[in-house]
């Protein structure tokens, strides 16, 4: 078995470019064991579409999963559910709430995105959040969540887009 990655090793993080499946499916093309796609798979519906464009017997996903754990189950749920089921592992199993501000913003992104005084209240510097501020703070993305409540917006936060033209690679002649 082998995992193929659509990128090299210079296109991730601030260089951060689409996989290139065409890559995939050269290598796929040419093996004869089982081969896993990883690259590209943000949402439910690009699984089939990778694996079809791809040929590859399986696909995986990294950071999508962060955002989304329940990506691979075709479901929506709710970022806050999510981080609920988290934190509640992550007591479970001894986790420190310091070491887990990463992945529940992460899974919540989207809404404190919209409201940027929890996102704030969530990514202070040094100071961590305990686990009944998590709870307080995920009550309050439910709660504002259901009665519709407006952005609050403590900055203007600009995201440049990235034009990228992947490369043409003939790994195969």
């Amino acid at each position: 078995m082998l995992c193929v990655h659509g990128r090299t090793r210079e296109n991730k993080g601030k260089e951060c470019t689409p996989a290139d499946w065409n890559v995939i499916r050269k290598i796929k093309a040419h093996l004869s064991i089982p081969v896993i796609a990883n690259g590209n798979i943000a949402v439910f519906e690009d699984i089939q579409k990778c694996l079809d464009e791809t040929g590859c017997d399986a696909v995986m996903s990294a950071e999508s999963l962060r955002r989304n754990p329940a990506l691979f189950s075709g479901r929506h749920i709710p970022g806050t559910q999510l981080a609920r089921e988290y934190l509640v592992l992550a007591r479970e199993y001894g986790h420190a709430p310091c070491c887990i501000r990463a992945h529940v913003m992460r899974m919540t992104l989207p809404l404190l995105n919209t409201w940027h005084d929890l996102r704030d209240l969530a990514s202070r510097g040094d100071k961590h959040m305990t686990w009944d501020e998590y709870e307080d703070m995920l009550a309050e993305l439910e709660r504002r969540v259901a009665c519709d409540a407006p952005p609050v917006v403590t900055e203007v936060r600009v995201q440049k887009d990235i034009d990228y033209d992947p490369p043409q690679v003939d790994l195969f002649g």
